[in-house]
């Protein structure tokens, strides 16, 4: 199972954002180091009960039950959510920049 590989260890999540403004296109990537506690067979089942990391890229959701999972995230938090809105605000065009 995969968050038995991902038991008390660390992996890498990027997040490439794309923003085009009429002509222009511009490109970026995020990327944020995620390290997990030591997870027992029960932690496993009791995290794959909730049914919330179905149709997760990473098989959890970091901003649900699963950040019991996590021990620390070095980075951008909204990297591992998946839109990092300081990536994004770099990209914007100065003429649609959020006030």
């Amino acid at each position: 199972m995969f968050l038995a590989m991902l038991s008390d260890g660390a992996h890498e999540v990027h997040t490439a954002v794309c923003v085009v403004a009429g002509e222009v296109t511009r490109t970026g990537v995020s990327s944020s180091r995620v390290h997990f506690r030591e997870l027992s067979d029960s932690d496993i089942d009791s995290y794959i009960s909730t049914g919330e990391w179905m149709g997760r890229a990473g098989g959890y959701a970091i901003q649900e039950s699963g950040a019991s999972l996590v021990t620390e995230v070095e980075g951008d938090f909204n990297t591992v959510v998946g839109l990092p809105m300081d990536v994004v605000r770099q990209l914007l065009p100065d003429s649609v920049q959020p006030a």
